[in-house]
């Protein structure tokens, strides 16, 4: 790594800068290796975003410029451009911007299939390369690096010395004003709800994220870092329902209902990609105590897409969420991922044939009728936030203010205890600290 690059990397991670897709990993660690490929992520994954979109067609020099540094100082001499293919109007833009731009020449881009889940690391760089990542491994042994869009845009922001205090994100549903929102880092969900018009129906579910990988929230929670989307729902919707579920009741209902048709397996990607992970078995294994046979280290192998829960089980069951509740078990006793391995040789045979339509899954998820026309970015603000201490890989960061304290947007109001993974805290509001717990609460009244 080139001296101008940890310069890079500092500014990163002084800028609070995580994987804005969900995962959160903190980016100046992702960043601090060499790769070939560095790969902009434009899937969006999950059924009914569209931020990284909007924020693509509206934005996207401020996408692409930080790419290039951030390509250079990897080492990569390719970067790939990955869009579904059915936005047209966005990939002839981004087609012309890419061919009539010098600074843009080393960028291919790449037309993806409207399949569930596309944005996900293996299936990206397997159809961007060729290359299969190893069994829980990353992206960078197959010497790739993948990038979220709204990361690169917070990587650019970040080398001009401005910090991550805002969110992009998609509001869906029953709500009165649908659409893609920059938001303040801390703001409640009910805030963001009332202040597009409230909800049109009494007593929805909120759902952060997405119905496939997504997880309940309440009004008083907040908006983080790594926050795509909220999702205004009624009370019976089924996928909504399924997250109300505690563990006793998934595995009663494991117990009662799991006919090991082994559809959960047969339509799970990663499976048909080739690797080790078979929720039939997991689910044979955990609702009925086998915990030898088959070995349930397998669950580390699930990417929690949803697959199989969501639209594959007949029977409602959630062998994501007992893949998700092993883990954490298994974790708990000590055992880990086997760690790296020898990718798969070959995919299933019916792999081509048992690929996911998004359309099709936007339908059984009861989405149709909330996709988005007008998907521009308007900005909201905010009369008080909570900004969380812990971040998703790093300890919690240590207060520098205390309660009466005025602050203002972008200054730094807790400093990393984790010298490699955590980051600062910074205040998306100016406004007075009125408490501080395992979050920093601001308001600007």
């Amino acid at each position: 790594m080139t001296l101008k690059f940890v310069e890079v990397t500092k500014a990163v991670r002084k800028a609070g800068v995580v994987g804005a897709g969900g995962g959160g990993f903190p980016t100046h660690v992702k960043l601090s290796a060499s790769a070939q490929i560095l790969i902009i992520n434009a899937a969006e994954c999950e059924p009914g975003l569209s931020k990284d979109l909007s924020l693509l067609g509206e934005r996207p020099d401020d996408i692409l410029t930080p790419a290039l540094k951030i390509a250079d100082g990897l080492g990569a001499g390719e970067i790939i451009l990955a869009l579904k293919e059915k936005h047209r109007k966005l990939t002839r833009a981004l087609e012309k911007l890419l061919s009539s731009d010098e600074r843009y020449r080393s960028i291919r881009f790449l037309s993806l299939p409207d399949i569930y889940p596309i944005g996900d690391e293996f299936l990206l760089v397997e159809l961007a390369t060729g290359k299969r990542i190893p069994q829980g491994g990353l992206p960078l042994e197959v010497g790739c690096v993948v990038q979220n869009v709204e990361t690169l845009y917070n990587i650019g922001r970040a080398l001009q010395g401005k910090p991550v205090v805002s969110k992009y994100i998609t509001v869906l549903g029953e709500v009165g004003s649908p659409g893609v929102y920059q938001v303040p880092v801390g703001i409640s969900f009910g805030e963001i709800v009332s202040a597009l018009g409230g909800a049109t129906i009494d007593h929805p579910r909120l759902v952060a994220d997405g119905l496939m990988m997504g997880r309940l929230v309440e009004s008083v929670d907040v908006v983080e870092k790594t926050t795509s989307g909220l999702f205004v729902l009624p009370r019976s919707n089924r996928s909504a329902v399924r997250m109300t579920f505690d563990r006793e009741q998934v595995r009663r209902q494991g117990r009662s209902a799991c006919e090991q048709c082994r559809l959960c397996t047969d339509l799970c990607p990663r499976y048909l990609l080739g690797y080790d992970i078979q929720p039939h078995r997991v689910m044979q294994g955990w609702c009925y105590s086998l915990l030898e046979t088959p070995p349930l280290t397998m669950v580390f192998n699930c990417s929690q897409c949803g697959v199989c829960e969501q639209y594959a089980c007949p029977m409602d069951l959630s062998p994501r969420r007992v893949c998700v509740i092993l883990q954490e078990e298994l974790t708990a006793q000590g055992v880990s991922a086997e760690g790296s391995q020898p990718p798969p040789d070959s995919q299933s045979i019916f792999r081509s044939d048992r690929l996911l339509p998004n359309e099709r899954l936007i339908a059984k998820l009861g989405l149709r009728d909330y996709c988005l026309d007008d998907d521009k970015i308007k900005a909201l603000t905010a009369n008080q936030v909570s900004i969380p201490l812990e971040g998703p890989y790093g300890g919690e960061a240590k207060p520098k203010v205390k309660v009466g304290d005025e602050v203002s947007v972008g200054q730094v109001l807790a400093e990393p205890t984790d010298d490699r993974m955590g980051l600062a805290v910074h205040s998306s509001i100016s406004g007075k600290v009125w408490k501080i717990d395992r979050k920093i609460h601001i308001s600007s009244s």
